[in-house]
């Protein structure tokens, strides 16, 4: 259970560091 939640806390960080890229690239004045 332990290794489960920590793979799904890795990917979910991830996922937003992702998120927060395509956000920088599709909106780069924001920056």
């Amino acid at each position: 259970m332990t290794e489960t939640s920590s793979l799904i806390s890795i990917l979910s960080t991830i996922e937003l560091k992702l998120n927060g890229a395509l956000a920088v690239s599709n909106n780069p004045k924001t920056f």
